[in-house]
């Protein structure tokens, strides 16, 4: 089983974006995942039929944090402190490519950005990402313990599943 945490985001309209859909396609491939999602803010009606184990809110982020996210951060490192995922993904936006380096930085674990594919081989999590300035594409290992991914928006096709979720807002 692999355990994933997935950091998603709502857009303008206060709907579960598409890459948060297409992040859970991404994490549904992995083997036996046990998903669970952290939306920042409020949760839309629509998260208690996705295709996950539980959908955790956290408060949105303050005005007063500047944009650099520390409050999100800082509630994310506390969940994933009590949740113990082998996995933590992130969508590839201005919210995941902020705060998912801090996460990863604070976890003391690997930090793999921009991946196009993610999967199991052998009990390690194997991402495609590009190189030499996206001229090529390289798999990588990232890890056989935890480890914090972003996942390029566009790379997989969103989650059309659905299923009961239980859903539960969480305060610091």
């Amino acid at each position: 089983m692999t355990s994933v945490l997935l950091v998603g985001e709502c857009d303008d309209s206060g709907s579960l974006g598409q890459p948060a859909l297409q992040a859970i396609t991404a994490a549904n491939r992995l083997t036996d995942p046990e998903i669970t999602v952290v939306i920042v803010g409020d949760l839309p009606p629509s998260v208690s039929s996705l295709p996950v184990g539980l959908v955790l809110g956290i408060p949105k982020v303050d005005e007063s944090d500047i944009g650099i996210y520390e409050q999100a951060t800082t509630d994310i490192f506390q969940i994933i402190n009590r949740v113990h995922p082998d996995v933590v993904l992130f969508n590839k936006s201005d919210f995941g490519s902020l705060v998912a380096p801090r996460v990863a930085f604070r976890l003391g674990v690997v930090f793999a950005s921009d991946c196009m594919e993610i999967s199991n081989v052998d009990g390690s999590i194997v991402v495609t990402r590009p190189v030499f300035g996206g001229s090529a594409l390289a798999d990588f290992e990232v890890a056989k313990t935890q480890s914090v991914i972003t996942l390029r928006p566009g790379s997989f096709s969103a989650s059309t599943k659905t299923r009961k979720s239980f859903c539960r807002r969480i305060l610091f």
